[in-house]
């Protein structure tokens, strides 16, 4: 079954996101494992795992991969039985029409390589580790890893200093199988605190990240960020259905306010679709939800190092 439309349709919990169908931004985690089950047995899922697994791209042509087990309704399907299929959409986020294309079909060992993933010059693989169909629900293994400088080990001695502070230290990544690939642990800098390369330290965090996942009626969502005095300091609108964050930099000393406007005033969560938003402080998240009327609002500080 195509994996981009059991991200859209509401079979499993309401269309996109959802406990069983699970998004992963592999420009900011680039090493995520997944295990993923058929919609033939997806009744005998008690561990939960996801349908399907949204590869996104910053853009609404994202990548969308599933595990094609040829049981149930699905037992009649005459291509790539039992496989893991890699799906991408041309548009809308896989949340509206649009073409859809299938990329690959994959066996146990097999890898789909994007060299140029969402045009950023770094390659993109998604590597099956594992395929059972002797169990209920059959499961299939994937592991996704970003970049051109994963380097495969099999112990954390084989990953050399990449001599970059604000990454963490390097370790070697085996949660889909031997060999494992070299990673970077992460931010060192507790949450709240930004890291700062030059200096090799940790400081007051200055910027301000917003995520928002849009319901069904995407044009109806604005927001925007005042300062002390009221003034409006950035703003968002004129959104298409899907997910959109943004980076606000450098910011100075100071309360502000965020706020979020529906305008036709149900919120964005949950009549018309799943939205949320978070806003967050360098890790530490200041605001979030998405069951509001018309507006809901929230103050930060930005303070001094």
């Amino acid at each position: 079954f195509n994996a981009a439309k059991n991200w859209q349709i509401s079979w499993y919990g309401g269309s996109g996101e959802g406990v069983y169908k699970v998004q992963v931004n592999p420009q900011q985690n680039r090493v995520s494992s997944f295990t993923l089950v058929g919609i033939g047995e997806f009744d005998l899922n008690d561990d939960n795992h996801p349908v399907v697994v949204k590869i996104e791209t910053g853009t609404g042509e994202d990548y969308f991969v599933g595990f094609n087990r040829a049981v149930g309704p699905n037992a009649q399907n005459v291509e790539a039985d039992d496989k893991v299929t890699i799906v991408q959409v041309s548009g809308g986020n896989g949340l509206s029409y649009s073409q859809s294309y299938l990329k690959d079909h994959l066996w146990e060992g097999e890898v789909y390589t994007e060299n140029n993933f969402a045009n950023t010059g770094e390659p993109l693989s998604v590597k099956v580790t594992s395929i059972d169909t002797s169990t209920e629900p059959g499961t299939a293994g994937i592991q996704i890893t970003f970049g051109s400088d994963l380097h495969t080990c099999d112990s954390n001695d084989e990953c050399l200093d990449d001599g970059v502070y604000c990454n963490g230290v390097e370790m070697c990544d085996t949660n889909g199988g031997i060999p494992g690939v070299c990673v970077s642990s992460g931010n060192p800098c507790q949450s709240g605190l930004k890291c700062v390369e030059s200096t090799q330290s940790c400081t007051s965090c200055n910027e301000v990240e917003i995520q928002l996942k849009t319901d069904n009626y995407a044009g109806e969502t604005s927001w925007d960020i005042k300062d002390s005095d009221g003034i409006i300091i950035r703003s968002g609108s004129g959104f298409s259905i899907g997910y959109h964050w943004e980076i606000i930099p450098n910011l100075e000393e100071g309360v502000y306010t965020f706020t979020i406007y529906d305008r036709y005033g149900d919120g964005i969560c949950c009549g018309e679709g799943a939205g949320s938003y978070e806003v967050s402080l360098c890790g530490n998240t200041v605001a979030q939800g998405g069951t509001f009327g018309h507006s809901e609002s929230t103050e930060f500080t930005i303070g001094s190092s």
